[in-house]
C-alpha cells in the first residue's frame, strides 16, 4: 500500500470495517478477490468475507466465482439508483434541466467536431486516423462521450421521476 501509515491509521480510526470494505469494493474498476479487498480495507479476510456477503445480500455488490476465487464488484444497478437518488435530493428541477442541457451541449459539440452521430461512428473514425496520437485522442473522446451519455440518461431519468421522489415537485 503506497499510502502513508498515519493516513491508513486515521482511515481505520474514522471508519468502520464494513465501511472500509464497501469503499474498496465499490471503488474498484474490476471485480476484486476477498484477499485483495481485505488487504486494502485493513481487515482480516474473514471480516472482509462476512461484510462482502452482507453487502451482496443487500444488492450493493455483485459476487462472481473465478475458479476457486470469489470476487466482488459494485452492482451497477445499485450505483445507478444511488446516483439517481443523489441527483434528485441535491438538485431542484431547474438545476436538473440545466445539467441536462450542459450534457446535451457536450454531445452536440462532439457530433459537430467529428461529423458523426454516435460513439460507434467515432470509433470507426479512429480506425482511419493517420497517427497514433490522433487515434488515442478520438478513443478518449469516445469514452468521454459514452460517460456523458450515461450521465445524461440518469439526469433524464431523474427529471422523469422528479415529481414522484421530491417533496417540492408540486411547485
Amino acid at each position: 500500500m503506497a499510502e502513508d501509515a498515519s493516513d491508513v491509521e486515521a482511515w481505520q480510526a474514522k471508519t468502520s470495517a464494513i465501511d472500509r470494505v464497501r469503499a474498496v469494493a465499490e471503488a474498484a474498476s474490476k471485480p476484486l478477490s476477498v484477499a485483495h479487498i481485505a488487504e486494502e480495507a485493513q481487515v482480516s479476510e474473514d471480516t472482509a468475507r462476512e461484510h462482502l456477503e452482507r453487502l451482496e445480500e443487500l444488492s450493493v455488490l455483485l459476487k462472481s466465482e473465478h475458479g476457486e476465487t470469489t470476487r466482488y464488484a459494485s452492482d451497477p444497478l445499485y450505483s445507478r439508483l444511488q446516483t439517481l437518488r443523489d441527483l434528485i435530493d441535491n438538485n431542484d428541477r431547474d438545476e436538473l434541466v440545466a445539467l441536462k442541457d450542459d450534457l446535451q451541449d457536450e454531445i452536440r459539440e462532439w457530433r459537430n467536431e467529428y461529423g458523426v452521430d454516435s460513439t460507434e461512428g467515432l470509433r470507426k473514425l479512429a480506425a482511419d486516423t493517420s497517427t497514433a496520437a490522433e487515434t488515442r485522442d478520438i478513443q478518449h473522446t469516445a469514452r468521454n462521450w459514452e460517460l456523458v451519455s450515461y450521465r445524461l440518461s440518469i439526469v433524464e431519468e431523474a427529471l422523469d421521476y422528479y415529481a414522484r421522489y421530491c417533496c417540492d415537485a408540486q411547485a
